[in-house]
């Protein structure tokens, strides 16, 4: 195989230096190690190395003089430590799980070498502001796996691929994938065997699950199984042609190395161009990784920041590239829809939170609990299908069925979980920040109740496709939606609105209003809410001065009056929704209001006016 010497301590993992093709493995406490290389499905190794005496600090490296990944293309490797065989955590081309679900037959996983050179062409990230972000929220083997997707290749990087003009379409421009890296999907939790017998071994769909191998693309999420990382490249690829983003969602375990983690989102950012990530701060050092000159301008998603610590520079344009990623707009957005009292205040913070030097995502449905239509169709979870006896999952979902556990024909069971889903949805995406959608809430997807199916790999997990023609009301909604918010700026700032009229122009850029103009009823039997934004702090793109909007959301279970704030001369207020109409968004000219006073708000409605010019 050729001469080899002391390799140098970085970069680990397998890597063509300028001096040859060298190996290298951090290992704690070890007196022995040895490389091994296989060719192809080999038992036995062609070569091994001793590397003990090769040894840094605590890497053990080695260099094959002269060798390129050409000389060694499709070699299996795995390193020997203390006489266990371990499987280098830097591997990023893994062999053995190529099947999802088990393991390939005869197979045993080890590291492979090959060329990863990718022709990128002209990729280039889009680099998209937090401000003009629309997240959409998917798992890459669910969202295609469905024989309702009608793709080629089903479960996959291909499949998703397929599936770019519809995201599209529908207004999205950043994909957040859960778990794509090689993780052991095959996991018995403990507690399941003191509930019921264990006959084999559980599957976590979600892939938030160890052992993990966080720099090898997932081969059973690839219809070619010979080059998984090329899919994965091109999936890319062609998600960046369409002006979109990819984050990752990194979920490491609590023993992972801080300089594993920061060479692995490097390593993602550099050789696959992942736009973001999101992290697990219980294990990752996030304050450390945000100051990483590598990732100065990758968007990092985590449950907390210090705002303080994050200061920008505007001077030099420079954007937020933190985010802010937990469960408070969730919750306080969900106990305001089902009408819970004391909840106006924090509703009022959350639809404004947009902090300057730190992005906010705004969810009101994720991966983990309710989808939006079991969100407003189940009172209580119903996980029974995952084998825990229903005590897995959440038992805090703030959720309301509308007047009947799960499935119905009662049709004014139906209308009203039909508006509460339109309630949401205009809740989220008529809040500053950043929104988030979970992918299938466009459509109606259920997953009859199960607010935690980690382990539901079938059509309680995977998208069913069809859904969209019996909800092609809520789709059209969602779709229209992202393209207004799209084409008003003031719903969707750079910076938080400040309550104050700082250009005199006689109203400040946000207010906050009750049944009586500009008097806000926080007390904690309110439930109800209106905002107004102010369209002349911001300008169109054609430099005109923007739209203004009454927001209103009566989560009453009585009919109110609201006065409407008057607008300066020459302007007037137009409908654009009102949630207790039950008809399909209508996309041509907004009607002007008789009456430009008051306007009476349904039951558990919200109202969209638009202030616009009386011409």
């Amino acid at each position: 195989m050729g001469r080899v010497k002391q390799g140098i301590p970085f970069p680990l993992g397998v890597n063509e230096t300028a001096g040859g093709l060298q190996f290298a493995i951090h290992v704690l406490y070890a007196k022995t190690c040895c490389l091994l290389l296989f060719e192809k499905g080999d038992v036995k190794a062609k070569t091994t190395v001793d590397m003990t005496q090769f040894r840094t600090g605590t890497v053990y490296s080695v260099c094959f003089e002269k060798k390129r990944f050409s000389d060694f293309d499709g070699f299996e490797y795995l390193y020997e430590v203390d006489g266990k065989l371990v499987i280098d955590p830097y591997a990023t081309k893994l062999t053995g799980r190529e099947m999802w679900g088990r393991l390939t037959e005869g197979a045993v996983q080890r590291g492979v070498i090959y060329d990863q050179a990718f022709d990128w062409q002209q990729d280039t990230p889009p680099h998209i502001k937090y401000s003009d972000l629309y997240v959409y929220q998917l798992h890459v083997r669910g969202f295609t796996k469905h024989a309702s997707s009608k793709v080629n290749q089903k479960g996959t990087f291909a499949g998703l691929k397929e599936k770019i003009p519809y995201i599209k379409d529908l207004g999205m421009n950043a994909l957040l994938l859960l778990p794509c890296y090689d993780f052991d999907e095959q996991v018995i939790k403990e507690e399941i065997a003191m509930f019921e017998p264990v006959d084999k071994p559980k599957l976590n769909f979600w892939g938030y699950a160890q052992p993990a191998f966080y720099f090898a693309p997932k081969a059973s999420y690839a219809a070619n199984k010979e080059n998984p990382q090329l899919e994965m490249k091109e999936m890319i690829q062609e998600i960046h042609a369409n002006r979109m983003e990819v984050i990752m969602d990194m979920h490491f375990s609590e023993d992972t190395n801080v300089y594993l983690i920061i060479d692995c989102l490097r390593f993602w950012n550099l050789c696959y161009h992942v736009d973001g990530f999101r992290l697990n701060d219980n294990v990752v050092p996030v304050e450390i990784i945000a100051k990483d000159p590598v990732l100065g301008n990758v968007k990092l998603l985590s449950s907390y920041w210090s705002e303080d610590k994050h200061s920008l520079d505007t001077s030099y344009g420079q954007a937020r590239s933190v985010a802010e990623y937990n469960e408070g707009f969730l919750m306080d957005a969900r106990r305001f829809l089902k009408s819970d009292e004391g909840q106006v205040r924090a509703f009022i913070s959350r639809t404004k939170r947009n902090p300057k030097n730190i992005a906010v995502i705004n969810y009101i449905t994720s991966i983990n609990g309710f989808t939006l239509k079991d969100l407003v169709s189940y009172d209580i979870k119903h996980n029974e299908e995952n084998g825990e006896k229903d005590r897995d999952g959440t038992d805090y979902n703030y959720s309301w069925n509308c007047g009947k556990e799960g499935e119905t024909k009662n049709k004014q069971v139906l209308a009203l979980r039909q508006k509460q889903i339109k309630n949401a949805l205009l809740i989220l995406y008529l809040s500053q920040g950043t929104p988030m959608l979970l992918a299938g809430d466009e459509f109606g997807n259920s997953q009859k109740g199960n607010n935690n199916p980690y382990c539901q790999d079938n059509t309680i997990s995977w998208l069913n496709w069809n859904q969209r023609k019996e909800n092609e009301e809520t789709y059209v909604f969602v779709k229209e939606l992202i393209a207004f918010r799209k084409a008003h700026p003031i719903l969707h700032t750079q910076e938080e609105l400040t309550g104050m009229d700082y250009i005199s122009c006689g109203s400040p850029d946000i207010s906050f209003h009750g049944t009586k103009a500009w008097y806000v009823d926080d007390s904690n039997y309110s439930r109800l809410l209106a905002v107004m934004l102010n369209g002349d702090y911001q300008k169109l793109p054609c430099g005109s001065k923007d739209d203004s909007f009454y927001i209103a959301y009566n989560m009453h279970w009585e009919a109110h009056s609201f006065d409407l704030p008057k607008l300066i001369k020459g302007r007037v207020w137009r409908l654009k929704w009102d949630t207790s109409l039950n008809t399909m968004l209508d996309n041509g000219e907004m009607e002007v209001l008789e009456n430009q006073r008051n306007y009476l708000i349904k039951p558990r409605s919200v109202v969209v006016l638009c202030g616009t010019e009386s011409k």
